[in-house]
């Protein structure tokens, strides 16, 4: 029945996920500024190679949507928010924005998960402050990375998506390492 199907993020994309008595779409919404792009890609992949499904501005903003009511959209349809939070999100036209929109959510719905990722000495808002985060290390990105998502699935990751020494274009291969589970 679903064979007419040819990906899994077709797939992932119209389905719905019953998560504490309410129709959400996505297990969280990725902020970022553009700057931090390429470790956005990396934890959003990882994220959908353990079996998350998220809310990832390249992946679900298209050439004509509304920006805020599509960022409103995909806050109010996901279980909680990921902030990688850099001087440069905070800078931002759109991560403050974000912020407010799931500040909002969050006083509306308890369950609400609030995660922030401090990739460096900058301060979010207070108030986001008093939630459990999680200090970036660079220099193990990897090991940061796999804590991470064993914070958003409460389990150890299955695979973790890293950048590869051999990038000639400039662009970021992807390369998946087992970490001893299995599916």
């Amino acid at each position: 029945m679903l064979g007419f199907f040819r990906d899994v993020s077709k797939l992932r994309s119209v389905l719905y996920f019953k998560k504490k008595g309410g129709l959400l779409m996505y297990d969280f919404f990725l902020s970022h500024s553009s700057k931090n792009k390429e470790l956005a890609k990396i934890i959003y992949y990882t994220s959908l190679a353990n079996g998350l499904s998220v809310w990832y501005d390249e992946r679900y903003l298209k050439p004509g949507n509304h920006l805020r009511e599509s960022i409103k959209r995909g806050i109010q349809e996901s279980a909680g928010y990921l902030l990688l939070c850099s001087q440069e999100a905070l800078e931002s036209k759109w991560v403050p924005v974000e912020i407010e929109l799931a500040k909002d959510k969050k006083s509306r719905d308890p369950n609400f998960v609030l995660t922030v990722v401090l990739l460096d000495d900058s301060q979010p808002p207070e108030w986001l402050m008093k939630y459990k985060y999680i200090k970036w290390n660079r220099e193990d990105e990897p090991g940061s990375t796999l804590e991470l998502i064993s914070h958003l699935t409460g389990k150890e990751p299955v695979t973790t998506i890293t950048r590869s020494e051999d990038d000639l274009f400039g662009i970021i291969l992807a390369t998946t390492t087992l970490t001893g589970a299995y599916l």
